[in-house]
């Protein structure tokens, strides 16, 4: 917890080297930080792609993430299955689509089965979570509500089986996964 201790980018930049390979740290705060430019958060958003970081828990409000810094956070989360929480100011932010995409990728069945379903929380005050665009609002209720799985489940059927329904997803489906793939999506849990 290092609310109120001023870093500096070089520092920002060592401390994520170190986390790098942290497994045992799961909560980190650098709130308050407001000399931290995009290369310290570029280098802090390196640390959420490590497969050896442990952080479930980040808070970085009162610091000056803009929308740049929005953008590597959310490409960094992409294969990231531990990253719970991700707090932030988000009054200077506005390009949430970057992490809608991470959170439910529509390219694809499949990009949407391998979308972050472990996110669960950007801000702790409803009236901050209240400036998000809805859509990004589900997607982060569905992964706080349910198993990655099911969050998973939700998230491609909602996003290619609902509305104008088209086959074009199944095209590139395996012919023996194709079953267990319609029987997945139809259980009801």
């Amino acid at each position: 917890h290092s609310n109120g201790i001023s870093l500096t980018d070089e520092e920002i930049i060592h401390l994520a080297n170190c986390l790098m390979t942290n497994h045992v740290l799961r909560y980190l705060s650098i709130g308050d930080n407001h000399e931290i430019s995009l290369a310290g958060w570029e280098a802090l958003s390196g640390v959420f792609q490590s497969h050896c970081s442990g952080l479930e828990i980040v808070k970085l409000q009162s610091t000056s993430i803009d929308n740049l810094a929005l953008v590597f956070f959310a490409n960094s989360l992409r294969g990231n299955s531990k990253l719970r929480e991700l707090i932030l100011d988000v009054n200077e932010c506005t390009h949430w689509g970057s992490l809608s995409t991470v959170l439910c990728n529509k390219a694809s069945i499949d990009a949407t089965f391998n979308s972050n379903h472990t996110l669960k929380k950007i801000s702790e005050r409803k009236s901050i979570e209240l400036q998000l665009p809805f859509y990004l609002r589900l997607l982060l209720r569905w992964n706080a509500e349910s198993t990655p799985m099911e969050a998973a489940r939700r998230k491609i059927i909602n996003a290619h089986f609902s509305g104008d329904f088209s086959l074009q997803p199944f095209i590139d489906i395996n012919f023996n996964v194709l079953p267990f793939a319609i029987a997945w999506m139809a259980k009801d849990e």
